[in-house]
């Protein structure tokens, strides 16, 4: 006949104890008080409900224009701070250049390379003039 020993029946009781309270604290749930909830506030329905402040900006792109007068021919790049390029262009002398880009809000500062030269742009809607010949 198969006996099972005192100590095998007794190990595997704690372990199932253990076991069971390990599960029955780990799925404790956090129970917040009405008080410290956020408050929610009103739903909003309409875009012109929205309290914001008056300098928010609702563009996410800016349109601007960088303009270009070289005096010899050469290639006139635009690039972001990340090397991405936005405008790229063979310029003729005398003729002056005009570069129209729609970038998003994200970019500040833009760079300006014309035959070897390079010039930092800021960023706003309008027109911007390079000094670059």
């Amino acid at each position: 006949m198969l006996s099972i020993k005192p100590q095998y029946i007794a190990k595997n009781v704690v372990f199932m104890l253990l076991l069971c309270a390990l599960g029955f604290t780990s799925c404790k749930k956090d129970i917040i008080n009405q008080e410290e909830r956020l408050d929610q506030g009103t739903k909003v329905s309409r875009t012109a409900d929205l309290k914001v402040s008056n300098t928010f900006k609702w563009s996410t792109i800016n349109e601007m224009q960088v303009e270009i007068s070289p005096n010899k021919a050469g290639l006139f790049m635009i690039q972001g701070s990340k090397a991405e390029v936005f405008h790229k262009a063979y310029l003729q002398p005398g003729v002056k250049h005009i570069a129209r880009l729609s970038l998003p809000n994200v970019h500040e500062n833009l760079f300006a390379y014309f035959n070897g030269a390079k010039e930092e742009i800021k960023v706003t809607a309008g027109i911007a003039r390079t000094s670059l010949k």
